[in-house]
């Protein structure tokens, strides 16, 4: 039955209890510290996976790219543009 089981449970595990902050205490500076190195590591990285992964398109190219995400997308359109080299 689940009574049993929930009773085995809560009498022979322990539960992990986090000391709660309250909400009228502050956080420490060190913890604001590491948020805000933390935020800078992200966008750091993202900015060097973006241009890796993205480098410089001819213009043609980028108007192109701005539909792909839709029905009507030109493929014929992006191929001429890009010298068909669409894939590349």
């Amino acid at each position: 039955p689940s009574e049993v089981t929930d009773w085995l449970a809560s009498t022979f595990t322990q539960r992990i209890r986090r000391p709660v902050r309250r909400s009228d205490e502050k956080p420490k500076f060190r913890s604001i510290v590491h948020a805000v190195q933390a935020g800078i590591f992200v966008e750091r990285m993202f900015r060097r996976a973006y241009t890796a992964a993205m480098p410089d398109q001819p213009a043609e190219v980028v108007n192109c790219l701005r539909d792909v995400d839709r029905w009507n997308f030109d493929v014929f359109a992006l191929n001429s543009a890009s010298s068909d080299h669409a894939l590349r």
